[in-house]
């Protein structure tokens, strides 16, 4: 698996992702690298991944009031490695992701976040489309 954020993609494929749509387009080409899996964050916007099928699902971030940003990558990655190793589709793993990342934003402490919030923002995320 690769996970990376937009702009580590963006340097990686020597030119700039400007849009979901560009993201879209570059997850087939960096799963040529050789991951199986490719996941890019995308800020407060979400998350996009492929998987071995070459099956793209994105994600949108809940509209939150972010209070800090820091560890935020970090704390998406947690959400996402802990429900694919729960047993997790991809798609759903991004979700958890999602919901971790940004319950992450709305305290000052990178991962100081409770399960409790993670577990509101996951339950009133739409479904990884």
């Amino acid at each position: 698996m690769l996970k990376i954020n937009q702009n580590e993609a963006a340097a990686l494929l020597g030119r700039p992702l400007r849009g979901t749509e560009d993201v879209r387009r570059a997850l087939p080409e960096l799963r040529t690298h050789g991951a199986q899996q490719v996941v890019i964050t995308l800020g407060a916007a979400g998350a996009m991944a492929i998987d071995a099928t070459d099956e793209i699902c994105f994600c949108a971030a809940p509209q939150v009031d972010a209070i800090c940003a820091v560890g935020s990558g970090d704390s998406f990655f947690a959400g996402l490695a802990a429900a694919l190793c729960a047993g997790a589709t991809l798609q759903v793993a991004v979700r958890h992701g999602v919901a971790a990342g940004a319950a992450n934003t709305l305290q000052l402490g990178a991962g100081s976040f409770s399960a409790g919030r993670m577990q509101q923002l996951l339950a009133a995320l739409p479904p990884a489309v």
